[in-house]
């Protein structure tokens, strides 16, 4: 079972827009300290970012109404960096799901070579020596998404825009 995540500062009494603001920034924050081992190539924590991104995006999905323009057309820039950075993060989490992917086809291929019969082992190692060579291309991009999405800029986007759900006020 997951464990269970905390937000601090937030009770059932907490306006909507409050908890979404922290939600946004302790996702992001939750999922950005498992950066540093998942550039390293250290499994776990490339499994622990793309579980971050993925509720991530669900911080994001809760959020998308508040985000968007009126009838009239106000808030169309806030809308559109909204719908930059969700895009942004949706090829991020997409780039890490690839990774993992492969991770676990080779976990299973290693589990089979153990057990193949020895007929098998030369078409699994083959299997296996072609899934750890595109491991690397996809690793690649997703090290390039990873950089690209962990700017400090970007992460300061982010943090602005969680920011301008206190400047609307509470509904």
């Amino acid at each position: 079972m997951p464990r269970q995540l905390s937000i601090r500062g937030v009770r059932p009494q907490t306006p909507f827009n409050t908890f979404l603001r922290r939600l946004i920034r302790s996702r992001l924050r939750e999922m950005m300290a498992h950066e540093p081992g998942t550039l390293a190539d250290d499994a776990e924590a490339l499994h622990d970012m793309r579980v971050g991104a993925r509720r991530l995006r669900t911080a994001f999905l809760l959020a998308r109404g508040r985000f968007a323009a009126d009838r009239h057309g106000r808030g169309h820039r806030r809308h559109r960096r909204f719908k930059l950075l969700e895009r942004g993060l949706a090829k991020l989490t997409d780039a890490l799901g690839r990774v993992r992917d492969i991770d676990v086809l080779l976990l299973y291929l290693e589990r089979d070579l153990s057990e193949a019969a020895a007929a098998d082992r030369p078409y699994l190692e083959r299997l296996a020596v072609h899934a750890g060579a595109f491991r690397v291309e996809r690793r690649n991009r997703m090290k390039e998404r990873l950089r690209d999405f962990g700017r400090p800029p970007r992460i300061e986007r982010f943090k602005a825009l969680a920011d301008t759900l206190r400047r609307r006020g509470s509904r």
